[in-house]
């Protein structure tokens, strides 16, 4: 998983005794110079309420990942990307709410040096520096963590991003938000969705909480989806792309046949295969898709690619964007 490594040091000085007395706070530390401490989990820096999440290993996935930051990232040379996507480690992003599908939110560990983000992202480039001070707890002030961050912005891109500490980085349209969770080293929340994207794995693991609007853009928007969550891989494939497998519970059991048939239907035709898995679990394997199909998803640009429709056992495709 990229386990963030060593503590912060958050005070060292020397004083007198009479001087202690009188020093009640810690004296702070820039964080983006001292690594993250070790029960701070990148996962819970992400919010709860997010449509997709997904977990890509940098090192497995080097072109998909600067993909993604050249599509999140304006107005920065390639070799600061190549600079920055070569020393990711682990990178979570999550995307969409309810009310705005295209939030997104990432988190990546990695050994990416202040300077170096400070020398690409500069004023001459069109970017900002904002000092934010995190909204934080009476305990978790006492417990020295740090609450002093600072963030980049741009008037080309909604993204702010943030250096939280020498090995995490951020992006967000609000970054607040992630930065006032770090302040109090917010605890992950246990479940299905925390338990998949922290496995190990040179895939790419991904963890759908409302997959609804996804598969009806998949299978047509007149089935009745009776699924509550999916969770799967994308595997990386000789030709630079991906194949997908996905494992759907049904929330209602009484659907799972026909939902199967319907699959069927539509991932057939990409030459994917459907089966059920347990009497609550379809899986589908063997769906390809391209490095573009899942940047859109992750950026929330249009996709380019096949939509298939399926209306009274009929299936028609048609190009989409």
């Amino acid at each position: 998983m990229g386990a963030l490594v060593s503590s912060i040091c958050l005070f060292s000085c020397k004083s007198t005794p009479k001087e202690e007395e009188k020093t009640e706070k810690p004296v702070k530390t820039e964080t983006a110079e001292v690594e993250a401490p070790t029960d701070l989990n990148p996962i819970a820096l992400l919010s709860n309420d997010l449509s997709i999440y997904a977990r890509l290993p940098a090192a497995k996935h080097k072109s998909l990942v600067k993909e993604i930051l050249v599509e999140e990232i304006p107005n920065i040379q390639e070799g600061d990307i190549d600079l920055i996507t070569s020393r990711l480690g682990i990178v979570w992003t999550g995307q969409g709410t309810v009310e705005d599908r295209s939030h997104t939110e990432i988190v990546a560990t990695g050994s990416i040096p202040s300077i170096a983000l400070s020398s690409s992202l500069t004023k001459a480039k069109g970017w900002t520096k904002t000092k934010y001070t995190a909204r934080s707890t009476e305990k978790a002030l006492a417990l020295g963590y740090g609450n002093e961050f600072r963030y980049y912005g741009h008037p080309d891109t909604s993204f702010k991003i943030s250096l939280i500490y020498k090995d995490l980085l951020g992006l967000a349209g609000s970054i607040e938000p992630m930065l006032d969770r770090c302040a109090v080293h917010q605890e992950l929340e246990k479940g299905k969705r925390a338990d998949w994207i922290s496995k190990e794995s040179d895939d790419i693991l991904f963890f759908i909480t409302r997959p609804g609007q996804y598969l009806r853009n998949m299978i047509g928007g007149t089935i009745n989806i009776s699924t509550d969550y999916i969770y799967g891989n994308l595997r990386a494939t000789s030709s630079g792309d991906y194949d997908m497998t996905m494992n759907m519970h049904i929330s209602d059991t009484r659907t799972i046949t026909a939902l199967k048939s319907m699959l069927n239907l539509a991932f057939g035709l990409t030459g994917g295969a459907v089966t059920q898995s347990d009497s609550e679990t379809l899986t589908v394997t063997g769906v390809p898709l391209t490095r573009k199909q899942i940047v859109g998803v992750i950026t929330r640009d249009p996709i380019t690619g096949k939509h298939y429709n399926v209306v009274d056992g009929k299936v028609t495709e048609e190009n989409v964007r």
